[in-house]
């Protein structure tokens, strides 16, 4: 069996190589986190006789942070791609509901099933249009009616709604409307936020001033979400009760952006946490000869240890030896929730 494509240990991923950052939505540190887990979850697989016994996994990890790689990944599962001889029984991934359904309309109609462990839109749970796609994740079905039943346990009958513009939230959005009518919680505003709109700033601390409502349903990804209060200034706002999606409640770093004194108070539901026995010791034991062609963990390097390979005059030399224990950073964390950015 072959996980994405050829059994080729390979990760990938996207990088920015003036300053080893991320150059998409996602967060690739926590992707490496997630790839790294996905790894070390074969290998035990792998050598557990008890498990698949007789049958041996491979797996090849694409660049989810690249526009066409998910695309690309689909296309070579359904022509074999590449050097595998057999056809791939299987794709894992993705973050995005919006990858997910796009990939889904290439596997789909060939059975070949794909496994998202992010992707929460209650839009796919339609098992007309993808009855190949499972995940590991509810459907945010549930997140919404828990959201619409804590609102209206402390009679929060009057709210406003600030998503962004991608599946998961939209949809999101579109069903918590629909769920609060029905609960007698009516909907001020409803604002898109789009960050490349750049009236948005303006809108949205124009309208939260305006507003009566006093409490606020932030339902967008956490990228997004670092996005919008990347742009806002919490003196300019008005004291609000903030209700986060799962994207983001539980992600402390937001706190980091100045936000702290905005988000204080806030509410949310999050996936409760996975602790994985030996997965810390294999996460933390990678090393630059693990993966000496991948130039993304070479740029991460130096990112994660502020340190260059080439001579600098700024920055001091890297040695290849760092170790990930001294540090802390989305990929050393591996508290397993939901809080990965989501681009959909």
């Amino acid at each position: 069996m072959q996980l994405f494509t050829p059994p080729v240990n390979r990760t990938d991923l996207s990088y920015d190589l003036a300053t080893g950052e991320p150059n998409h939505s996602f967060d690739v540190r926590r992707e490496l986190l997630f790839s790294r887990a996905a790894i070390f979850t074969v290998e035990e697989i792998n050598k557990n006789p008890t498990l698949l016994n007789g049958v041996t996994l491979g797996y090849r990890i694409y660049n989810g942070c690249e526009g066409d790689s998910p695309m690309r990944a689909a296309i070579e599962a359904v022509t074999s791609g590449e050097s595998c001889s057999k056809r791939v029984k299987a794709l894992i991934g993705h973050s995005s509901s919006g990858v997910s359904k796009d990939v889904n309309l290439i596997v789909g109609p060939l059975d070949i099933p794909l496994i998202s462990h992010l992707s929460t839109c209650a839009c796919l749970s339609d098992r007309r249009l993808y009855p190949t796609f499972f995940r590991t994740v509810p459907s945010d079905k549930f997140q919404i009616s828990a959201l619409v039943q804590l609102m209206k346990h402390f009679g929060w009958q009057w709210v406003g709604i600030i998503h962004s513009v991608e599946v998961y939230a939209s949809d999101g959005a579109a069903e918590f409307i629909k769920q609060g009518k029905a609960e007698g919680i009516c909907v001020e505003y409803v604002i898109s936020f789009d960050m490349y709109d750049t009236k948005i700033e303006h809108k949205v601390t124009e309208k939260l001033k305006a507003s009566t409502s006093s409490v606020v349903l932030l339902y967008m990804s956490l990228f997004y979400m670092r996005e919008l209060f990347k742009l806002i200034d919490g003196n300019k706002l008005p004291r609000k009760q903030w209700i986060g999606s799962e994207a983001w409640i539980s992600q402390v770093d937001l706190a980091s952006l100045g936000s702290k004194n905005i988000l204080h108070g806030a509410m949310g539901f999050a996936l409760p946490q996975s602790i994985i026995p030996g997965l810390l010791e294999f996460i933390l034991s990678l090393k630059l000869s693990d993966e000496p062609e991948s130039v993304m963990i070479k740029a991460f390097w130096e990112n994660f240890f502020d340190c260059r390979f080439s001579p600098s005059n700024t920055t001091k030399l890297c040695s290849g030896d760092e170790d990930l224990r001294t540090i802390s950073s989305a990929y050393t964390n591996t508290e397993l929730r939901k809080t990965l950015c989501k681009q959909e």
